[in-house]
C-alpha cells in the first residue's frame, strides 16, 4: 500500500530541478555568510556543500513520508499538528549528522565554543531555529505546489466528465431524434403505396437522401446554417409531394447567417412541428416561412407557419421540440431555447437564438 501511494506521486524533472536549484541557493547563502565574517577555505567550503546535501537528502525523505502517512489530504490544522514537531526532529537529526561530519571529516571549530559553554548553546539552539525555519519553508512550498496540482488536475478531470456526460447525453438525443423522424416519413408513404406507387416511389428517393445526410450528420455536434437549410429544403419537397397545393414555403436566409454553426436538424424539427400541428390542419393549407439573420453577434433564426397554437399544445410541446431544445441548451451553455407563441397575424412563430 505505501508503494503504491508513493507511486501517485512519483519526482518529476521538474522536482529535481527545483530541489536542486533550491539547495545550491541555501548552499551559495551559507557561504556568502561565512565570507562576510571570515576567509572561506576549501574545508569550510566543502563542509557547507556536505550540509546542504544533507538537507535535501532529508526533504527527500520528508517527501515520501508525507505521502506514506497521507499527510497530503489532510486538512490544514491537523497538517500543522503534524508537521510541526515533525520538523523539530528533522532538525535535529541534521544538526547531529552536519555534528557527526564536522567532527569525522572536516574538523572544524566555532570560535569560542570551548571558552564559554553559554556561547556553544546559542550556537546550537540558533542553528536549530534556522534549520527548522528551513524545513518548515520547504515544507510550506512543496504542500503549497501539491495543492494546485491537485486542484488543477480536478478541475482537468472535472471538464473531461462534464465533457463525456454532454457527448453522452447529445447521443442520446440523436439517437432519439432519428427514429422520430423516420417514423412521421414513413407513415406519410405508407399512406400512399396503394393510392400513388409514382409519388410513393419519389418520397422513398426523398427519404433516402434525408437519412443520408442524417447519417452523416449524426456524428456531428454542429453544421452550417447552409447544410440545414438543404436538409429543411428535402424534407418540404417530400412533405409537399403529399400535401401538393396545399403547403407552401419561402427561405429569408441573409447571407452573412449561412456561415454560422448550429446543432444539426433542429430547423427540420421546427417546420416538421409547424407541418404536423399546423398546416395539416388547416383545411385549405398554409404556408412555411424560415427566416434567419445575423443580429448583435447572434444568430436569430424563426419558421412561421399559418396557423394557431392550442393552448394544451403549448404547454406540452412534442418530443422533436424536446430533443431540439436540449441540444440548443448543452450545445449553448443553457443560453439558448426555442420559444414558440401565436402571433396576431393568425400565424405561429418557433425560434431561436445561437450566440456566434
Amino acid at each position: 500500500m505505501n508503494y503504491l501511494k508513493i507511486n501517485q506521486y512519483p519526482p518529476n524533472p521538474y522536482y529535481w530541478l527545483c530541489q536542486s536549484v533550491g539547495w545550491l541557493g541555501f548552499y551559495s547563502i551559507q557561504v556568502l555568510f561565512v565570507f562576510s565574517f571570515a576567509k572561506i577555505t576549501w574545508n569550510i567550503a566543502l563542509f557547507y556543500l556536505a550540509v546542504s546535501g544533507v538537507g535535501l537528502a532529508i526533504t527527500h525523505i520528508f517527501r515520501h513520508f508525507l505521502i506514506v502517512q497521507g499527510w497530503l489530504k489532510l486538512n490544514i490544522p491537523r497538517l500543522i499538528i503534524r508537521v510541526v514537531p515533525t520538523v523539530i526532529i528533522l532538525s535535529f537529526i541534521w544538526f547531529a549528522i552536519d555534528e557527526v561530519l564536522n567532527y569525522l571529516i572536516f574538523q572544524l571549530e566555532r570560535n569560542g565554543e570551548e571558552k564559554n559553554k553559554i556561547s556553544y548553546w546559542a550556537i546550537l539552539l540558533a542553528i536549530l531555529f534556522n534549520t527548522s525555519v528551513i524545513l518548515l519553508v520547504w515544507t510550506l512550498l512543496y504542500v503549497t505546489h501539491h495543492f494546485f496540482k491537485t486542484y488543477k488536475q480536478a478541475e482537468i478531470e472535472k471538464w473531461k466528465l462534464e465533457a463525456v456526460v454532454k457527448e453522452a447525453e447529445l447521443l442520446a438525443l440523436k439517437s432519439q431524434i432519428n427514429p422520430h423522424f423516420i417514423f412521421n416519413s414513413l407513415n406519410n408513404i405508407r399512406s400512399l403505396v396503394l393510392e400513388d406507387a409514382h409519388r410513393a416511389r419519389q418520397m422513398i428517393t426523398h427519404l433516402s437522401d434525408l437519412l443520408r445526410y442524417s447519417i452523416q450528420f449524426a456524428s456531428l455536434e454542429r453544421v452550417s446554417l447552409a447544410q440545414e437549410i438543404e436538409v429543411v429544403q428535402d424534407y418540404l419537397q417530400l412533405e409537399s409531394i403529399q400535401f401538393e397545393e396545399r403547403l407552401r414555403y419561402r427561405l429569408e436566409i441573409a447571407p452573412e447567417a449561412q456561415a454560422v454553426l448550429i446543432p444539426p436538424m433542429v430547423i427540420q424539427i421546427l417546420v416538421e412541428n409547424a407541418i404536423k400541428h399546423g398546416i395539416a390542419h388547416q383545411p385549405q393549407g398554409g404556408e412555411i416561412t424560415i427566416k434567419a439573420q445575423v443580429i448583435d453577434n447572434q444568430l436569430d433564426v424563426e419558421v412561421i407557419n399559418t396557423g394557431q397554437l392550442a393552448e394544451k399544445a403549448e404547454r406540452k410541446g412534442s418530443i422533436g421540440l424536446k430533443n431540439a431544445s436540449q441540444r440548443l441548451q448543452l450545445l449553448s451553455n443553457s443560453w439558448s431555447h426555442i420559444k414558440i407563441s401565436n402571433l396576431e397575424t393568425g400565424l405561429v412563430s418557433a425560434r431561436f437564438s445561437i450566440p456566434i
